[in-house]
């Protein structure tokens, strides 16, 4: 029995020892399978975390980029130092779809670029290293416009300038007033046709020939009108001499100088304001006096530091507003019977116009109460223009606190520069660049087969580029530097291929061999002008134009003669004649890179997203 007994509990142990084996077993693949798990949900988490963080930092990659390309700051790359890190480079890409070199910075105007941004996360994942780096690349389309001074002028001469006989500016379009002169000399207009635009002149202003100005007149010296001039604006004089208008000439603004104002048999016509007169607005002399005779009339007010006289008063009204002399009389001869002064009249001196001819009677004074009139104040200041008037705010009347009014030159502005250095000539976006090395290479270029925008380069031409006799066809826009000049003769043609408008430029580089830019003094900033001891110049006699907007520059000379017909576009020169019985329209021609420390223009630059695109890292 016992024996039974003994046999059944070893029978007994073995089966539960199976049975605790089998339920370590189990256990052992239970624990396995939640740690697998366990690690498995472990590494999907920071791998999740890791692609997150290296994704965003590409990003920030690109994002980064892509805003200094926007703002013109054409980077080669950029690498963070912050967490998660990134790692940016971009290849730039010219019109020729030629990729183009970059040190630090690429050299040149791009128009399509591509950024490469990879990004490092942070915090690297645990059992797998998918997200820890991501790399994104985006595409772009770049642009930019280079910053050039804009050339607003019809003509711009740094020396003296003179127009006669028969020959017109006109504006670019009716109404526009844009055919400008200018000169940091002086100007002669003895044309007996329309200057359709302001002239300003450094120096003395002479009009003649019934000479015409639909614009503002500006002179930093002295101004003379004669022979039926009749200039629509205002007229400014610095100068401390005398302004005289005479033989029947007209101004339908105002008269400010620092000087004086001699009116004499002054032709009244219609007037903006209503009403007729000689001078439509006011005559402002600061620092002298006013005559008027032989019916001159001033539709405004008349100013003056000194004296006012009128003599020989045949008009019915010589002085529409007010009359003022700040230390001087106010007075007339005897043909006192036909004068009227439609305001007040003050003098720090005396008095002595009838009365009964003062429109405003109670508000006039002189300098000691009598024969009629109240005492003046202590002081008379010269007012603003009555009847009130727009003036330009640099023109120093009517002053401000209290400081004297006072006439200012124009500004001066300095002759723009349009170099032809390797700099210079990237500026020249869009333009296919051709290089010539000799006269007939370049005349083969312009006869060639081309379209779209030609820049050409002309060096290895001794005596300048010159037609005979000759026809430009311009295919499309043709701009040509050439450091030696150009010259034609014997009525040069010049025209489109087709009825499309195209533009033309002549460049005399301003950095040509032998031309020399001198500080010019009291000028700030600096401002430079051309000399040449090395003549390259521009010399044409005769042209005939058509669908052209034609461009002359030459930091020289630009000598046109004889007569051209069809001319539009613009003269820049460092001195220019204009032949006599031939008509020019101002047409404005764009300049890339042209410069000037008076100008105040600046670059523009844009950049666009064409694709974003999330590769493997």
């Amino acid at each position: 029995m016992f024996l039974k007994l003994l046999r059944r509990s070893r029978a007994e142990g073995g089966s539960a020892m199976v049975a605790v084996i089998g339920v370590m077993a189990v256990v052992a693949v239970v624990s396995v399978a939640v740690l697998a798990a366990a690690t498995t949900g472990v590494a999907y988490s920071t791998s999740s975390r890791a692609n997150v963080q290296s994704l965003a930092a590409a990003d920030s990659g690109i994002d980064s980029v892509y805003a200094k390309i926007a703002a013109g700051s054409y980077v080669c790359g950029e690498t963070s130092d912050v967490d998660p890190k990134y790692t940016a480079t971009v290849h730039y890409f010219n019109a020729a779809n030629n990729v183009m070199p970059c040190s630090g910075t690429v050299v040149g105007s791009p128009v399509a670029a591509t950024i490469t941004s990879t990004g490092t996360a942070a915090s690297a994942g645990v059992g797998g290293d998918s997200g820890n780096r991501r790399t994104v690349v985006a595409k772009l389309s770049v642009a930019s416009a280079a910053a050039s001074t804009p050339l607003d002028k019809a003509i711009f001469s740094e020396g003296s300038f003179s127009i006669f006989n028969n020959t017109s500016i006109t504006a670019s379009a009716p109404g526009e007033e844009d055919g400008s002169l200018y000169s940091n000399g002086t100007i002669n207009c003895g044309t007996q046709l329309a200057i359709q635009g302001t002239i300003t002149a450094r120096g003395d202003l002479t009009f003649a020939n019934t000479c015409q100005a639909l614009g503002r007149v500006w002179s930093g010296g002295n101004v003379t009108f004669s022979s039926q001039v009749n200039v629509s604006d205002d007229v400014y004089a610095a100068g401390t001499g005398t302004v005289s208008l005479a033989n029947q000439a007209h101004v339908g603004g105002n008269v400010i100088t620092n000087g004086s104002i001699d009116l004499s048999n002054n032709t009244a016509l219609a007037c903006a304001t209503g009403g007729q007169a000689g001078v439509c607005g006011s005559v402002v002399a600061l620092g002298g006096t006013i005559s008027t005779t032989n019916g001159a009339t001033v539709g405004g007010s008349a100013y003056a530091k000194g004296a006012i006289t009128i003599t020989n008063a045949n008009s019915a009204k010589v002085i529409g507003g007010n009359a003022l002399s700040q230390v001087g009389n106010v007075a007339g001869d005897a043909n006192f019977g036909a004068l009227n002064v439609g305001g007040s009249v003050r003098a720090g001196g005396t008095v002595t116009i009838n009365k009964a001819r003062i429109g405003n009677l109670g508000g006039s004074c002189q300098g000691v109460a009598g024969n009629g009139f109240a005492a003046c104040p202590a002081s008379l200041a010269v007012p603003a223009p009555s009847p009130a008037a727009a003036l330009p705010a640099d023109l120093g009347y009517p002053s401000s606190g209290a400081a004297l009014p006072v006439v200012n030159p124009p500004k001066r502005e300095e002759m723009p520069r349009i170099d032809s250095s390797p700099a210079a000539l990237t500026k020249w976006t869009g333009w296919t660049q051709v290089k010539a090395t000799s006269c007939d290479s370049a005349k083969s270029a312009i006869n060639g087969n081309w379209s779209g925008k030609l820049l050409l380069i002309v060096t290895g031409c001794p005596g300048g580029l010159s037609w005979d006799n000759g026809t430009i066809t311009l295919k499309g826009d043709l701009a040509i530097l050439s450091a030696t000049g150009f010259s034609s003769g014997n009525n040069l043609t010049v025209k489109s291929s087709t009825s499309q408008v195209h533009d033309l430029m002549w460049i005399v580089p301003s950095d040509s061999p032998g031309v020399t830019w001198s500080p010019v003094a009291g000028t700030s900033p600096v401002q430079y002008s051309p000399t040449c001891p090395t003549e390259r110049n521009i010399v044409s006699s005769s042209a005939t134009v058509s669908n052209t907007h034609w461009f002359l520059y030459s930091p020289c000379k630009v000598s046109l003669t004889n007569t051209w017909t069809g001319f539009a576009g613009q003269i820049y020169g460092g001195s220019v004649g204009y032949p006599n019985n031939s008509g020019m329209k101002m047409a404005q021609v764009s300049i890339p890179g042209a410069t000037s420390s008076s100008s105040s223009a600046s670059a523009s630059f844009t950049a666009q997203l064409l694709s974003r695109t999330d590769v493997t890292g």
